[in-house]
């Protein structure tokens, strides 16, 4: 994992994107690609002709400042780093870039963005691209991948993807801690998946929680809490993003919620 990609944009989320990203590279002692967007509101298209420029013409201002302030703060911080200018709608500006990437840096939902709709941009990349995905909650402080990273696993294929995925940030990892629901059958159980971890060197413990009267996110969010976990590592849409987002589930949630940073892969 040598090839980091982190959006830039002047929203609520920046800052704490950028800290993750540099944690990670630092780390990994991998190289960050900026890929600094200039965005077209997805509703422009409906957008009143005399509006929409002049949303447009304000996007085009604020990135223009905000690219040198990036720019300076990076070149304190000893890490390998280029840019990619774009300017369209977020996830095929997005898309486009993804191809030499190992890990994407992304925000969660955003409460006061400006642009973009992080969930929507989320659900895209996950849908249409296999690359693992690091969302950041708005207020983290930067990512200490030398705690506790949480494992949700349920034996699905997307848990399979996400845990390989995973596999250079949790070497780094105190420990390792296997979460499973007690809810279903798994075609996968955590003994051979904590098996594999410690193949890779790593400690490794496992739970499994009782079904309760509470939803599976929020079951595994407050289980990461009382661990002191730093980050989680979850599959992805196992009944697939459709269903999601019309009946709801776990990804959605880990998106739109989560305290910490979660890496979703598909």
């Amino acid at each position: 994992m040598k090839n980091i990609l982190v959006l830039v944009h002047d929203d609520e989320g920046q800052e704490s994107r950028l800290q993750v990203a540099l944690d990670v590279a630092k780390t990994l002692e991998a190289h960050l690609t900026c890929l600094h967007e200039t965005l077209i509101p997805e509703f422009v298209g409906s957008y009143a002709l005399q509006g929409a420029p002049l949303l447009i013409a304000r996007e085009e201002g604020l990135e223009r400042l905000n690219r040198p302030r990036v720019e300076q703060r990076l070149a304190r911080e000893g890490v390998s780093v280029d840019w990619i200018e774009v300017t369209g709608f977020a996830a095929p500006a997005t898309e486009q870039h993804l191809g030499l990437v190992d890990l994407v840096i992304l925000s969660r939902r955003l409460d006061h963005d400006r642009m973009p709709d992080m969930v929507q941009l989320a659900d895209n990349l996950l849908r249409r691209s296999r690359k693992p995905l690091l969302l950041v909650p708005p207020s983290a402080g930067g990512l200490d991948l030398h705690g506790t990273a949480m494992v949700a696993w349920d034996g699905s294929a997307q848990a399979e993807a996400a845990l390989t995925a995973a596999v250079p940030l949790l070497r780094h990892a105190a420990q390792v801690a296997l979460v499973q629901i007690e809810d279903r059958p798994v075609e996968v159980s955590t003994s051979d998946a904590a098996r594999y971890l410690r193949r890779e060197g790593m400690e490794v413990t496992s739970a499994t929680l009782a079904p309760s009267d509470y939803p599976i996110p929020q079951m595994l969010l407050q289980h990461g809490q009382d661990i002191g976990a730093t980050y989680l590592v979850a599959g992805a849409y196992r009944h697939g993003p459709t269903f999601e987002k019309l009946f709801g589930g776990v990804t959605r949630h880990l998106i739109r919620h989560s305290p910490i940073p979660v890496l979703l892969a598909r």
